[in-house]
């Protein structure tokens, strides 16, 4: 096991998790467990051939989020606070590569996550 910051980080995705179980919303909470998996299984191994696992729940994550912005309209205030840690998780992202990346990694990952509970919540009470 490694438990450097960027690995550990990846523990931030039980909260999108666990607000999904509360709102009952099961297919979330699959989404979200399989992000959390798929990354720690990731970012734990030196085989990249867990990256298609890890992307495959990405893209889930992501098309799912757009789904759920899509029932609720868009409203500003779900849709406006998930905008703004869009806009802190890519930049976060396109930072890690060129400098500390432990750090901005795990931006990333607190974005991301960020990111689904504002879509959760966003269709749950909008």
């Amino acid at each position: 096991m490694n438990f450097r910051l960027t690995n550990t980080s990846n523990m931030v995705f039980i909260y999108p998790a666990l607000v999904a179980l509360l709102l009952q919303m099961y297919l979330a909470v699959f989404i979200s467990l399989g992000l959390l998996a798929s990354s720690f299984v990731y970012h734990n191994n030196s085989e990249k051939k867990f990256l298609r696992f890890d992307l495959i729940f990405s893209v889930l994550a992501v098309s799912y989020n757009l789904y759920l912005c899509y029932l609720f309209n868009f409203n500003l205030i779900p849709f406006g606070v998930a905008s703004v840690f869009l806009i802190v998780g890519l930049f976060s992202y396109l930072k890690a590569w060129k400098t500390k990346y432990a750090y901005y990694h795990t931006l990333w990952h607190i974005s991301c996550a960020a990111i689904s509970v504002c879509c959760y919540m966003g269709y749950a009470f909008y």
